[in-house]
Formats: C-alpha cells, structure tokens, sequence
C-alpha cells in the first residue's frame, strides 16, 4: 500500500471561449443564517485561493477572478466553524466557471448541482463513472486500518494489499481513459489527463493522451500550459541530457551540473519540509557513503523557500548530507523545477558520466542495487 496510504501533495468548444476574468456563484443552502458560513477553495494563476461568504435565509454568493474553467471545492459550515473545526463537511466539488453560476437550491450543499453548465455536467458523469472506485479505494484503507502492526508488515497481507492496489489503479486508469476518448472537447478530460498521469507521470503515456483531446482543449490555455510541462518532463526522459543546472550553494557560490562531467552523478530534488523527503535520506546517505570513492557523487536541489532557508540548513546538518547542495530558494517557483517538469517530490535523476539521464526516481533498495550493477 506504498501508493495508496502513504502521502505525498486538477467542454464544450463553446465553453472554451467563456467570458474571461471574473465568476459569481450563488447558491440557497436550506434557510441558514449567520453565522453559517460558505467557504470556497480553488487555484488561480497558480495560487490557492481560500474564499468565503455568510449565508442569510439560506443565500449566499461568491465572486473571485477566473480566466478559464477551473476544479474547486465548495464546504458549507451550517454552524459557523472554521474548516479546520468541522468534523464532517458538507462539500461539493465542481468547475467554476469565468461569468454568472448558479447552484440548484438544495438542505445540503452535497445534494446541489451547477444550474445550466455543460462542464459540471461532464464533471458529474466522470464522478459518477469513478463512483465504485471511491468505495473500493474506502475498503481497502479500512482494511488495511484496521490491520494490527504484525499483520501489515507480513509479508502475505503486503502482497495481497499490493495486489488490490494494483488491480484498483489499473479499473480506475481504465474508466478515465474511457471517459478522455469519449469526451475529446472537454477541459474535465485534460484534467483527467493529468490525474491518469499522476505525480511523476511516464511522458509518453500522457502525450498519447493528451493528443487525443480536440485541438481546441490543447489550445486553450490550461492546454498549453500542460503541453510545456509535457515538454519539459520529455527532456528528462531516460537517455535524454540531462538540462543545465546552475544556482547557489549553501554559500551563495554558483554551482553548475556541468562542472560534475565525468562522474554518475545523482539529482536529487527535495526540500526541508518534505516529509517522505526527509525520510528518503538515510537511504541516500548510505548510498553516497558507499559509492563515492567510486566516481559518484550527488547534486542536492532543494525547493526550500528564504522563509525556510534556517531550515533547509538544519535540515542538511541534522540529516547529514554531506554532499552539495544547492537552492534558488523559489519553492515551486523555481526555474530547474519547472526544466526537470517537477511537480512532486522526492525525485531523482542518476546521470552517466556524459550527463546523460540513465535512471529516474530511485529509492531505497532500488537506488543501491542500480548504483551496484552501474558502478562496480
């Protein structure tokens, strides 16, 4: 259950050429009043946005900018408490669109709809489709919840858990590909695209997929933006070169990838508040320890930010990371991110001595047996 338990951080030809700019959402929710409470999560130029209104008679109305379609969650507090207050949500996810949206009035924001919209109504027949996949996914964490600490770490009950792991995710990837070929105009099927892929998506699948979408949803501008990530994720694809790195060390002293010519070298991109980063390290200090008499050596960048630069530092010193390290301290904002098409992390890249990329995403075992067969 590597995948599924532990953590780590998505229309119609007409709809593309929506008014631009701003959106307004109304809704009744039953006939609650102050100091029940609408709150709205959703992303905009890159940013998560957390907005929120006071209902009155069961009314509320939310407005925000938006230049195209994007996913959102919409929580009603029927009693006011805060979104970290509320034991159980009463949610609704949908597509906000850029103009004027209206909710079906509803006791339960989870039993609303959007009025008159094409896009939501796509986005329901997707949820819809995926609906017996959100129960299977439901009973194998209770199961695997409910496992005392011997019976998980057996190594009978891992290969089974595995097994429906992997029988799971291949259902799932199956109904969202139905859904993209069926749906090829549509802005849900490029998310879809995106959620086939995952975080660290295989370029190749996620190209044929994305070019099964019209030329209208690869043209629109959330279809643009993913065709360039698509592009730079195919750059760092294995036995590509690997692109250039130059930023600053832990003494503001440049470092560049090509300076390392002539060694196996490991990108390894992480960060300071990375939890499953943090706990990939001993692995890579014991590697590091083991090969780098033998021509290895790895290149550290981190996507700390200056408000947790202290950190980052500690973090190199606590965790012995002996090796360099280097930062444009942008967090996702950071330029050699965006080149190596990161969007998750941890991540890694193992470089021949040419610079080029022979290996990708290695961990634990998997780093030292690769490292054995490559360098000895």
């Amino acid at each position: 259950m590597k995948r599924l338990f532990i953590s780590i951080l998505v229309c119609a030809p007409g709809l593309l050429m929506a008014q631009k700019g701003s959106f307004t959402l109304k809704g009744k929710v039953g006939k609650l009043d102050k100091p029940a409470k609408a709150y709205l999560l959703y992303s905009y130029n890159s940013k998560t946005i957390l907005d929120s209104a006071d209902l009155s008679g069961g009314n509320f109305e939310l407005t925000g900018k938006l230049d195209y379609p994007e996913t959102a969650t919409l929580i009603i507090s029927h009693d006011g408490s805060n979104m970290r207050q509320m034991r159980k949500q009463d949610r609704l996810s949908l597509y906000l669109e850029p103009g004027q949206m209206t909710l079906a009035p509803a006791d339960s924001i989870c039993q609303s709809a959007v009025k008159n919209s094409v896009i939501n109504d796509e986005y329901t027949a997707l949820r819809t489709s995926l609906a017996p996949m959100d129960l299977q996914y439901a009973a194998m964490y209770n199961e695997y919840v409910a496992a005392d600490k011997a019976t998980r770490n057996s190594a009978d009950f891992q290969q089974k858990m595995e097994a429906k792991e992997k029988a799971y995710e291949q259902e799932k990837k199956a109904l969202e590909l139905a859904f993209i070929k069926s749906h090829p105009n549509s802005l849900v099927s490029l998310n879809t695209v995106k959620e086939y892929g995952g975080a660290i998506p295989d370029a190749d699948t996620v190209q044929a997929l994305f070019g099964m979408l019209s030329e209208k949803v690869r043209q629109s501008a959330p279809g643009q933006l993913y065709n360039k990530y698509l592009v730079n994720i195919a750059r760092t694809a294995i036995g590509k070169v690997a692109p250039e790195i130059s930023l600053p060390d832990t003494a503001g002293q440049v470092i560049k990838l090509s300076s390392l010519k002539g060694k196996y070298v490991l990108i390894d991109f992480w960060a300071s508040w990375c939890g499953p980063c943090r706990a990939e390290n001993p692995n890579v200090v014991k590697a590091y320890e083991h090969y780098k008499s033998k021509g290895f050596e790895i290149l550290g960048v981190s996507l700390d930010n200056e408000s947790t630069k202290k950190a980052w530092l500690k973090a190199i010193k606590d965790d012995q990371l002996t090796w360099l390290q280097v930062s444009d301290l942008k967090y996702w904002d950071s330029a050699v991110a965006a080149d190596y098409g990161i969007r998750a992390i941890p991540q890694n890249f193992l470089l021949d001595p040419e610079g080029r990329i022979i290996a990708k995403n290695l961990r634990g075992e998997e780093l030292d047996k690769k490292l054995e067969e490559t360098l000895n």
